[in-house]
C-alpha cells in the first residue's frame, strides 16, 4: 500500500464528523500526497509531508495506548496526528540553485523552498483550514495549534503567554504571575464579544484598547484601518527586549497560553453565529491630548485654543 493509500485509509476509517469528507477531498486536490514536510530536514524529499503526518499519528496513537490516554477518542487522535501540518499544502515550491558537482563545475539542481501564498502562521493555520469544512474539539484545536510547542514562533519570541517580570529598582524580576493582556477591540459589539468569551478564566489580567490619534498597534491594525472591526492580542512583554540564550523560555506559562488560545477559540465560534449587520463595521480612531492642568482637551477644542 502506498502512501496516500495508507493515510486515506487511516482517514476514512477513523475520521467520521461532519465535513470530513470534504476536508478529505479538499487535501487530495492540493499537493499534499507529493509535498515534502520540509526544506531540508524531517522528510525533506517528494511525498515526505504525508508520510510524516502518518508517522506523527501512529506514534501518537502509540503513546496514547502506552498510557492509558483512553479519554482521547480514535477520531481524535487520527485528526490530531495526520492535520497538524495541514497548513503545508500549496506550501512549497521546487527553484534551482547553482551547485559545484564532484567534477568542480556548477550546474543547476532543484531544491525546496517556501512559496507561502497563504500566510496565516503555522498551527493556527492547520487548525483554520480544518474548520473551513469540519468542526474541532477545543483540545483538538490546542493540541493542533501548539504542536510545535517552544519551537513556536510565538512562544520563542515571547509571544502573550506569559509571566510580568520588570525593571524594579535596578533589578530585574518577577512582578506578577501574569503579564498584562493589552486587547483591542473594534467596536462595541467586539467589546462585548470579548469580555463575553473570557468569562470562567481562572487567570485573568487583561485591558480592552481603542485605536487612539491614528496609532494602533498590532497586527489587527489594517483591519481597523479599513473599517473591520477586530479583537486582537498585542504581544508585549517586556523580556522581549532581553538577549539571552535561552530566550526567556522560563517565563513561557503553557497553562496560561492554554486559556488564552481558549479564549480566541471560543471568540471565533461567537462570532460565527453572527451576522455581518450584528458585527458591524469599526469605530473610527479617537482623537485627543489628554489633560493639560485641570482641564480635558480633544483635539478640535485644543486647535481652536490656539487660534
Amino acid at each position: 500500500m502506498g502512501v496516500k493509500q495508507e493515510f486515506i485509509q487511516i482517514f476514512q476509517d477513523n475520521i467520521k464528523r461532519q465535513g470530513a469528507d470534504m476536508l478529505l477531498q479538499w487535501l487530495v486536490s492540493t499537493d499534499f500526497f507529493i509535498a515534502p514536510a520540509s526544506t531540508k530536514y524531517h522528510c525533506a524529499f517528494e511525498g515526505g509531508l504525508a508520510l510524516h503526518s502518518i508517522n506523527v499519528y501512529k506514534i501518537l496513537k502509540k503513546r496514547c495506548d502506552e498510557y492509558g490516554y483512553g479519554k482521547y477518542s480514535d477520531e481524535s487522535i487520527a485528526i490530531c496526528g495526520l492535520l497538524h501540518d495541514i497548513c503545508k499544502a500549496n506550501f512549497y515550491s521546487i527553484s534551482t540553485r547553482n551547485v559545484k558537482n564532484e567534477r568542480g563545475q556548477w550546474e543547476q539542481r532543484p531544491y525546496y523552498t517556501v512559496e507561502d501564498k497563504f500566510p496565516f502562521g503555522h498551527g493556527e493555520k492547520s487548525v483554520f483550514i480544518i474548520e473551513r469544512c469540519m468542526r474541532l474539539m477545543e483540545e483538538e484545536a490546542v493540541a493542533i495549534r501548539w504542536h510545535m510547542g517552544g519551537f513556536d514562533e510565538s512562544a520563542k519570541s515571547g509571544g502573550f503567554t506569559c509571566t510580568e517580570w520588570k525593571d524594579v529598582d535596578g533589578v530585574y524580576k518577577k512582578t506578577n504571575d501574569i503579564d498584562i493582556e493589552e486587547v483591542y477591540t473594534g467596536n462595541e459589539t467586539m467589546e462585548k464579544v470579548y469580555w463575553e468569551c473570557v468569562k470562567g478564566r481562572e487567570r485573568l489580567r487583561t485591558v480592552t484598547l481603542k485605536g487612539h490619534n491614528f496609532l494602533h498597534f498590532g497586527e489587527g491594525q489594517p483591519f481597523f484601518n479599513v473599517g473591520i472591526p477586530e479583537i486582537s492580542l498585542v504581544t508585549s512583554p517586556d523580556y522581549l527586549c532581553v538577549e539571552s540564550e535561552s530566550h526567556e523560555m522560563e517565563k513561557f506559562d503553557p497553562e496560561l497560553m492554554y486559556e488564552q488560545t481558549l479564549t480566541f477559540i471560543r471568540i471565533a465560534e461567537y462570532l460565527d453565529g453572527l451576522t455581518a449587520e450584528e458585527i458591524g463595521s469599526a469605530d473610527k480612531y479617537s482623537l485627543g491630548v489628554g489633560r493639560i492642568g485641570d482641564e480635558a482637551f480633544d483635539l478640535k477644542t485644543l486647535i481652536e485654543k490656539l487660534k
